[in-house]
């Protein structure tokens, strides 16, 4: 265990404690708008912009700091690619799920599965990823939010599974 991780851990926490005493004064279809607009829009401001960075790296050879760390670490490259863009995709597709008077419980799903597989695989590879390229802080922010958001997601899911206020189950 490396000493980042202790922090994360505590900031994680902090983090879903304030983000359910904020959510628990909402009713559940509100408390999933804001929840989809929240994590939609950090997914989609974060990994947006740092994606077409990194394929500007990639294809045109840009030279952005702090990016130029993965530069020939072809595997790093890749898992931050993969991971940028479909965080991006997921991001506008709960932005415009928030507009939804109801948002689909299927979204609110994503949400929580997105935020919570990449929390897991920025704990997991936090090493990796963001201690040998000198990214702590960016990993700090992005793991925490990833977590946060994630069980925050989860837990709106389950009351309203529990409760039938789940609104329309359809995707569209």
């Amino acid at each position: 265990m490396t000493a980042g991780r202790p922090l994360l851990a505590l900031i994680i926490v902090a983090a879903v404690d304030a983000g359910l005493f904020t959510l628990r004064r909402l009713s559940d279809i509100a408390r999933r708008r804001r929840l989809l607009l929240l994590h939609g829009g950090f997914l989609a401001l974060f990994a947006g912009p740092t994606w077409l960075i990194d394929i500007g790296i990639e294809l045109f050879g840009w030279k952005v700091w702090p990016f130029t760390a993965w530069h020939g670490k072809p595997l790093v490259i890749m898992g931050f690619y993969e991971g940028l863009g479909l965080g991006f995709v997921l991001g506008v597709g709960m932005l415009l799920s928030s507009r939804h008077p109801a948002p689909t419980l299927p979204w609110t799903g994503m949400g929580a599965a997105a935020g919570l597989i990449l929390g897991l695989g920025n704990t997991y590879y936090w090493e990796e990823a963001f201690v040998a390229n000198d990214f702590t802080v960016q990993g700090l922010v992005a793991t925490t939010a990833h977590w946060a958001f994630g069980l925050l997601q989860a837990a709106a899911l389950v009351h309203a599974l529990r409760t039938g206020a789940g609104g329309s189950a359809s995707a569209a």
